[in-house]
């Protein structure tokens, strides 16, 4: 039952960042969301002939598995209920796969300042919603 809780959390939390960052696209005109659902570098997948729903489940894929995989590196050290850890480790991640950016031209600019901190805050957000989640709802 745990497990399915986390899986549902990283659904939970993948929607989340997606709705916030399309929400900043349309706002700002910064291509984040663009860039959230980009596999223009992705060997196989860059041939699919995917819209935005395809493209959307597929960061959702990455969210379910990689939210079990946070949760589980977190237990291994005693922060699975840390919700600053969870909010630290997803900025990292976001800021590193920020770097992606560089692989597509429909994507924003590497050095887009702009784009990289609201890419930084979406992330920001999934880790936040990810750790209060996990602590609200994940008992072991």
């Amino acid at each position: 039952m745990r497990r399915l809780k986390i899986i549902w959390i990283g659904g939970i939390s993948g929607v989340v960042l997606g709705v916030f960052l399309k929400l900043t696209e349309q706002i700002t005109s910064n291509r984040v969301y663009t860039l959230l659902l980009n596999v223009d570098y992705i060997p196989i997948l860059k041939d699919l002939p995917l819209n935005e729903f395809g493209e959307f489940m597929l960061h959702m894929i990455v969210s379910v598995i990689l939210v079990p995989v946070i949760y589980v590196a977190l237990k291994q050290i005693g922060h699975e209920q840390n919700l600053f850890a969870y909010t630290l480790l997803s900025s990292l991640i976001g800021a590193v796969i920020y770097i992606t950016t560089s692989f597509s031209e429909r994507t924003p600019d590497l050095l887009d300042g702009t784009s990289f901190l609201l890419w930084v805050i979406g992330h920001v957000l999934f880790g936040w919603v990810t750790g209060f989640l996990i602590a609200k709802i994940v008992k072991d």
